[in-house]
């Protein structure tokens, strides 16, 4: 988990770099004072207070519109800058906090030998999703004719595309649960073909894998399983990866690998 948040605060460190160096260049040296804006009618009349001690200011015309905007401009850049300055302070020193260690590293950096004789205080990712894959539950039977195909990892699967997309998630060090059983609204419960498990974020995904998109039946049937997801919340692209293949468009492991670390790292 920690790890995650040390990639949003990196993230939002170079959001605060690229704003202090725009502002700063940006920002110039004009007269001193600030603006003060008053109601008047439908619109707005304009004040140049010199020093803190004029309350009121002098009235700045229409004719001196050009002014007015650059001075508020300026006021405005001056405080995006001095509070970005602050914030990448703050953010710079806990970076480096996680830098020296978060509690969820302590237990990480220890060798082997003595993690196992040490009981954790945080539960690590990797415990997590080890603990998650472990997860008992009723498990759908195959036909007593199907065809048997097992993955590297020995667990049976009803096609060879899901044993090629099992075996890259292995590959990959993803975490899964072939035919999980997920309750939809209504009660009605489905097998998504994988569960993943973002372990960092506690996410869990769907992929459904279209194996037939030939068949016009199978073919609506998934559309509309696509849309019953997408009526309980697991969006296209969010929490729910579709990958597909046809007799003409065999199954591209290179565009799956892609799809399934951009989902992965949302």
């Amino acid at each position: 988990m920690y790890r995650q948040l040390k990639k949003q605060i990196m993230e939002r460190i170079e959001v605060l770099q690229e704003i202090i160096q725009k502002k700063e260049k940006e920002i110039t040296k004009l007269q001193q004072g600030n603006i003060r804006a008053s109601k008047h009618g439908k619109g707005f009349q304009y004040y140049l207070r010199s020093d803190s001690s004029d309350k009121n200011g002098t009235y700045l015309p229409k004719s001196e519109k050009r002014t007015i905007e650059q001075m508020l401009q300026h006021e405005y850049d001056e405080k995006v800058l001095n509070t970005a300055k602050k914030e990448m302070d703050l953010l710079t020193r806990l970076n480096k906090i996680y830098d020296t260690g978060a509690i969820e590293s302590i237990y990480e950096k220890l060798p082997q030998g003595k993690q196992t004789l040490v009981h954790s205080m945080t539960e690590t990712d990797a415990q997590f999703a080890q603990r998650w894959e472990k997860i008992q539950f009723q498990k759908l039977s195959f036909q007593s004719d199907a065809p048997e195909y097992y993955s590297n990892k020995g667990e049976r699967m009803r096609s060879k595309s899901e044993i090629i997309i099992a075996n890259l998630l292995e590959q990959l060090n993803i975490p899964y649960i072939y035919e999980f059983p997920l309750t939809l609204d209504g009660n009605a419960t489905v097998h998504p073909d994988f569960t993943l498990i973002n372990a960092g974020k506690r996410r869990l995904i769907y992929w459904e894998h279209l194996g037939m998109l030939d068949d016009e039946e199978y073919m609506n049937k998934a559309i509309a399983k696509i849309r019953r997801y997408e009526d309980n919340g697991y969006y296209l692209g969010e929490q729910l990866l579709v990958t597909g293949e046809s007799n003409t468009k065999p199954l591209d492991i290179k565009h799956v690998k892609k799809k399934v670390l951009h989902i992965m790292e949302q």
